[in-house]
């Protein structure tokens, strides 16, 4: 059996996406190997920045002269047969919390150096880890991977060489919104097969070209972070904001579009908050979604309270799919809305309290 420990770096702790998409491509190793899965989330132990004493380096131990949680992390990284780092990008490099840790592992190295390539050198390693793999698991929430995440790549490339399998997430703001999961599902299951792959020695490169495809493509991914990227307004009123609100979240669920088998028609469906006094529109045509004000007969309208548009099935229920019954988005009403064009009788749909 083989040892895996997973470093979540995340200041999110347990929330991070990060997290979310290590796991998923542990879940794919688990089904092809034997591994025993340790897990250290940062966020939830004492640790501290590396003093730069060298008091590692002048006992023959290597011990660090702080006694805090690395002790035991250390420990474990030196069990470990693959060692995963999983961490959001921030600010173009790796967050203080991976950084601290990875300072930390200075006892590994030796003061002493040595030539490795004419004119190169690096520190002897206290122990043979030449076997160890490492597995690099970043979310970003940038588009693109060039001119953003290259420090983080570059600086794990030259600790572990080619033992290094990365993984490189964009888009990753969309981790946090379950309703994208019409995107984010198919991305995780693909994270969970490159998982496998890797169990069994490389990850295909059509499953890696289907990793760092983009989920959504730039023009609605900018329209997708711009819109949710809601802050209150100096002088806005609270009927103000909360208006705007309502007209973010109907801009959101009109981005989960997917044209399917509606493709070539026309729908419309109404959308009424009776909570926050708002009506609209969304207009399903030529395999786009936008919202309008209401202009045209309807084939569907639902008066439901804001919060009954919110998703009712987490990501985690529906990579296992449970919950389907519960989840009200718009691949639903979309279905609803279809139905209703094909009979020909329009119809109101009413849920919870005006």
């Amino acid at each position: 059996m083989k040892k895996l420990l997973l470093i979540s770096g995340s200041p999110r702790g347990r929330n991070s996406s990060a997290r979310r998409i290590a796991l998923q491509f542990i879940t794919g190793m688990q089904q092809r190997g034997n591994f025993e899965v340790e897990e250290f989330i940062c966020a939830e132990h004492n640790l501290h920045p590396c003093k730069g004493c060298l008091y590692c380096w002048k006992n023959e131990a290597g011990r660090c002269v702080q006694q805090d949680d690395m002790t035991q992390l250390m420990e474990s990284y030196l069990a470990a047969d693959i060692v995963a780092w999983a961490f959001p990008n921030y600010f173009y490099g790796m967050p203080s919390t991976v950084k601290m840790v990875l300072e930390r592992l200075l006892p590994i190295e030796y003061p002493g150096l040595e030539e490795t390539e004419p004119g190169c050198t690096k520190h002897f390693r206290r122990y043979d880890l030449s076997q160890k793999q490492a597995l690099l698991l970043v979310t970003c929430g940038f588009y693109n991977r060039k001119n953003n995440t290259e420090a983080i790549e570059t600086q794990f490339g030259y600790y572990y060489g080619d033992r290094c399998e990365k993984v490189i997430c964009t888009e990753g703001e969309l981790f946090r919104h379950d309703f994208m999961r019409a995107y984010t599902l198919p991305y995780l299951k693909t994270l969970e097969k490159a998982g496998a792959e890797y169990a069994d020695g490389a990850i295909s490169e059509e499953t890696r070209k289907a990793l760092e495809t983009p989920m959504l493509e730039l023009e609605r991914y900018l329209a997708f972070t711009n819109t949710n990227a809601l802050l209150r307004g100096k002088e806005e009123t609270d009927a103000q904001f909360r208006l705007r609100e309502a007209k973010a979240l109907m801009q959101l669920m009109a981005l989960t579009y997917i044209p399917g088998d509606t493709a070539g028609q026309r729908l419309v469906l109404e959308i009424e908050l009776t909570d926050r006094d708002y009506t609209c529109q969304l207009l399903m045509q030529d395999g786009k979604c936008i919202v309008q004000e209401p202009s045209e007969p309807f084939h569907l309208k639902v008066q439901a309270p804001m919060q009954f548009f919110r998703p009712k099935q987490t990501l985690e229920d529906a990579l296992r799919g449970k919950g389907s019954r519960n989840a009200v988005d718009l691949e639903t009403l979309v279905a609803l809305t279809q139905r209703c064009a094909k009979t020909g009788k329009p119809k109101t749909m009413r849920f919870g309290d005006k």
